[in-house]
């Protein structure tokens, strides 16, 4: 191999090198794809799961029961649902109460959130802040004559602060209207980490076994995301997911918006995406027993 071949492979190996460090780099920073051996929970604590069921669906009430099935099909303890409202839900709800006896639904007036439990709820709010009407909310469950916490939310999408459907992800299908969906996204980003804000200080009051899930409208690694893990949270499909975990699947567009977190009080088992074609969401369950 002559002086020029040879240095050209190594600029070769030197940039294969490079391209690697950056990939586990931002493999990790935005915890992308997780590497976690696949484990099964045989004495299950507590099993929650969550669901954005996309009620601006234009067939959401020929699908109810077809999602209440899917609800109910999972066995979980808690179950978050993102974009409830009382009176387009009213099938979907009479048939999970019929699984769950114990339901907070005080703020799902409009499109809000609702929490199915099988455990007692012993008391639950919504977090706001002087200047959010957010979508967050504390519930306490007694569970095994344990006090537990879930906080479920769901985060602001950046299409609420876009008044023109040119300027959202749907539809940015031409690089020059990008720019003008970045802007967008970095302010609905501000008010994400404004309520993620409020979730840690309600995490921060209490010193509570805590779980916190929902559709949070953004991805590992960003602030809002972030703000949560440093209140000492970690995120469940990192810590026990395989692969991507998209949650979000529209057009060509796929994420992974809806998390599971959880508090040092516990010790996850396992975490799955299930497929499903009701909503532009899917499920995300997860699997945690207490540490003693």
């Amino acid at each position: 191999m002559n002086i020029k071949n040879h240095l050209a492979a190594k600029i070769v190996l030197f940039t294969i090198f490079l391209l690697t460090i950056g990939i586990l780099f931002c493999n990790h920073h935005f915890q992308l794809y997780a590497f976690n051996p696949y484990s099964v929970c045989m004495t299950k604590s507590l099993r929650v799961m969550t669901w954005n069921v996309h009620i601006s669906d234009p067939n959401f009430k020929t699908k109810q029961s077809a999602i209440a099935a899917e609800i109910i099909s999972q066995q979980a303890d808690a179950v978050l649902i993102n974009e409830f409202d009382k009176r387009n839900s009213a099938l979907l709800d009479s048939l999970v109460r019929v699984a769950y006896p114990y339901v907070a639904d005080k703020y799902g007036i409009g499109c809000g959130d609702v929490l199915y439990s099988r455990y007692p709820i012993t008391e639950y709010n919504r977090l706001e802040g002087s200047a959010l009407g957010t979508l967050c909310y504390e519930f306490r469950l007694a569970v095994n004559e344990q006090t537990v916490r879930v906080v479920g939310c769901h985060l602001i999408s950046t299409n609420n602060f876009s008044k023109d459907h040119r300027y959202t992800l749907q539809n940015a299908h031409d690089i020059l209207s990008l720019p003008d969906y970045y802007s967008l996204y970095e302010t609905a980003k501000e008010r994400r980490t404004q309520e993620a804000e409020l979730i840690r200080d309600c995490i921060l009051a209490e010193n509570l076994p805590t779980i916190v899930l929902g559709d949070m409208n953004d991805l590992s690694g960003m602030s809002p995301l972030t703000t949560l893990q440093r209140a000492g949270l970690k995120d469940a499909w990192w810590e026990r997911g395989s692969g991507l975990g998209i949650t979000f699947r529209e057009g060509w567009m796929r994420f992974r918006l809806d998390h599971i977190l959880y508090d040092s009080h516990w010790n996850p088992i396992s975490i799955r995406v299930v497929q499903s074609d009701l909503s532009d969401h899917l499920p995300l369950v997860g699997e945690f027993e207490l540490g003693k």
